[in-house]
C-alpha cells in the first residue's frame, strides 16, 4: 500500500517530492502497461491532462487502472495540483489541508468561504471533489428570514411544560431564540449587495465553470441531491472512481 498523499498529513503535499516518488513507482510498471497507458500516466503526473476526464483512454482500460493503487495515487496527485493551478489562474486564493482534505478558500466581505474541497483520504478510490459557488438570491433570502422570524415567534409562545424531566426550559429556549436572531440579523445584513460582493460571486461562478470544464462535465449532467441547508443547493456527478459535487450557496 503506497498511500503517498496521506503520508504528508496536515502540512500538505510536497509536489516535487511526490512527483519523484510517483515516477519511481511508475518505472516498476513500465513492462506491464502498454506504451499508450504509460504515456497517459506520465501526462497525469506532469499535469498535462486531467484525471477528471474520461478522454484519452478507453473505458475498459480505465476500469482496469482503477483497480491499481499506483493509478489512484497518480490520479489524486493530478486532481490535487491541477486544482491549485486552476485556482491560481483564476485569482489569488488560500489553501490548507485538514484530515485528508485539500481546501481552497476565498475571502468575501471579510469572511472566508471555501471554493473547493478534495477528499483524497479513501485509498479505494480517487476521491470526492466539492465545488462551491455563491449565488445572490434575494427571494430565497427573504423567504428564509420570514421562516426564522415565524419560528422565533412560535418559540416565544411555548410555555414551560410541567414535566419534571424538563429543566432549565427558559434558558434553553432563550438560547435557541438568540441563535435564530443572530441568523436573522446576518441575513438582513445582506440586503444591500456591494459591487465587490457581486464581483466575488462571479468569481466563484467562473471558477466552478473552469473546474467542470477540466473534469469534462456539462452543467446539465449534474443531478440534484438532498441538502439539509435551506440556502444551499447540491448537484452531483459520479465519474469512474471520482465524485464531483457542485454546492450552490444562496447569498
Amino acid at each position: 500500500m503506497f498511500d503517498i498523499l496521506n503520508s504528508y498529513k496536515e502540512e500538505g503535499i510536497n509536489m516535487n517530492d511526490t512527483k519523484e516518488k510517483l515516477n519511481t513507482l511508475l518505472n516498476d510498471y513500465q513492462y506491464i502497461f502498454s506504451r499508450n497507458l504509460l504515456a497517459y500516466l506520465e501526462y497525469l503526473i506532469d499535469l498535462k491532462v486531467s484525471a477528471g476526464t474520461t478522454a484519452f483512454i478507453s473505458d475498459d482500460d480505465r476500469k482496469k487502472l482503477l483497480q491499481l493503487e499506483v493509478y489512484r495515487e497518480i490520479a489524486k496527485f493530478n486532481i490535487y495540483f491541477r486544482a491549485l493551478k486552476l485556482a491560481n489562474i483564476s485569482n489569488e486564493s488560500s489553501s490548507y489541508v485538514e484530515n485528508g482534505y485539500l481546501n481552497l478558500i476565498r475571502s468575501i466581505n471579510k469572511q472566508n468561504y471555501k471554493i473547493f474541497e478534495f477528499d483524497y483520504h479513501n485509498p479505494k478510490n480517487i476521491g470526492h471533489v466539492v465545488l462551491h459557488e455563491i449565488v445572490i438570491d434575494e427571494e430565497e433570502r427573504k423567504k428564509e428570514i420570514r421562516r426564522l422570524k415565524n419560528k422565533i415567534e412560535n418559540l416565544y409562545d411555548v410555555h414551560n411544560p410541567t414535566s419534571i424531566y424538563i429543566r432549565n426550559f427558559s434558558f434553553l429556549r432563550n438560547q435557541e431564540i438568540e441563535l435564530l436572531l443572530k441568523k436573522v440579523k446576518e441575513l438582513e445584513s445582506r440586503e444591500y449587495i456591494t459591487p465587490l460582493q457581486e464581483l466575488e460571486t462571479k468569481f466563484t461562478e467562473e471558477l466552478c465553470r473552469l473546474f467542470l470544464e477540466d473534469y469534462q462535465i456539462e452543467e446539465k449532467e449534474l443531478k440534484p441531491i438532498k441538502s439539509d441547508n435551506r440556502l444551499q443547493r447540491r448537484l452531483i456527478k459520479n465519474k469512474p472512481g471520482l465524485i464531483v459535487e457542485k454546492r450552490i450557496h444562496l447569498f
